[in-house]
């Protein structure tokens, strides 16, 4: 059962059945909907989705539509995701998601088959993050995470909406195959250090003992390079590793930095300071 105010008729209630869980929809963050049939309109967003029995189950989100009304297919965001975001806002100000610190894609059998792995379901680790939980605790790239703490992966939204039921410094029981066979790995799960800008790619907070080695008091790395001017950078020496140092007007040191230099400018990004591998400071300015 769906409740809202679609088009202003207040306290509707709609019903249908529940067609598909961990449902993905591109560009949304929570990539774990909740997918039902019950009618879903403008005006139901943020109502609630409720079982039979009345118990809350999901928050009605978002509908695939070409006309922006209603034609069948409606998701929710599940109710252990919802309740999360609203106690980490309540308690830190912001959301606190736990990371395992793994980079992959999920299996089908044209994947496994180009990988060369007989399994066909799972999430295969394509790389590993430095330092991160899933390093220390021995993941490694082409391993294939079965499941966690019992749950079953077989596509990248379980893995997702997993880790966004979890926090920073939670355990948790990873199965994974490795060469055709099972172990069994505790990863403790660390917090979101990376930020995507679109003008300049991924970056990603540093360790104190990361700066050190870099020779740098402060900064984020420059995990990723994409955007409209990645190859012009490229030419002048910068790449994967080089540190963003400022945004704006605002030295950054941690995604809180990077995100508080955006909004002081409603999200554009005018100048960037960035200190290239060779160690030389390059500064870039746009309009």
């Amino acid at each position: 059962l769906a409740v809202g105010n679609p088009f202003n008729l207040t306290s509707t209630v709609t019903a249908g059945i529940i067609s598909a869980k961990s449902r993905d929809l591109s560009g949304r963050n929570t990539q774990s909907f909740i997918q039902t049939d019950a009618a879903v309109n403008p005006g139901n967003s943020g109502g609630a989705l409720v079982n039979i029995y009345g118990d809350l189950i999901g928050i009605n989100t978002a509908i695939s539509s070409q006309t922006g009304s209603y034609i069948g297919y409606s998701f929710a965001v599940p109710s252990n995701i919802a309740r999360k975001v609203v106690e980490d806002i309540m308690e830190f100000g912001n959301v606190q998601n736990g990371i395992l610190g793994v980079i992959g894609t999920e299996l089908n059998s044209k994947r496994s088959e180009a990988l060369g792995i007989e399994d066909t379901e799972g999430f295969y680790v394509s790389d590993v993050q430095k330092e991160s939980g899933a390093e220390l605790s021995g993941i490694q790239e082409g391993d294939v995470i079965k499941s966690i703490d019992g749950i079953k992966i077989s596509k990248f939204s379980d893995l997702k909406g997993f880790l966004n039921t979890k926090s920073p410094n939670d355990i948790v029981e990873v199965k994974l195959l490795r060469k055709n066979k099972i172990k069994d790995l505790k990863v403790k799960l660390e917090k979101l250090t990376t930020i995507n800008i679109p003008i300049i790619g991924t970056l990603r907070e540093l360790k104190s003992s990361e700066l050190k080695k870099k020779n740098q008091e402060y900064g984020l790395e420059l995990q990723e390079l994409s955007g409209y001017y990645k190859e012009e950078w490229i030419s002048d020496g910068v790449d994967k590793g080089s540190i963003i140092i400022g945004i704006n007007t605002l030295k950054v040191n941690s995604i809180a930095d990077v995100k508080k230099a955006l909004n002081k400018n409603s999200d554009r990004v005018n100048r960037i300071e960035i200190i290239k591998n060779s160690g030389e400071k390059m500064v870039y300015r746009f309009r």
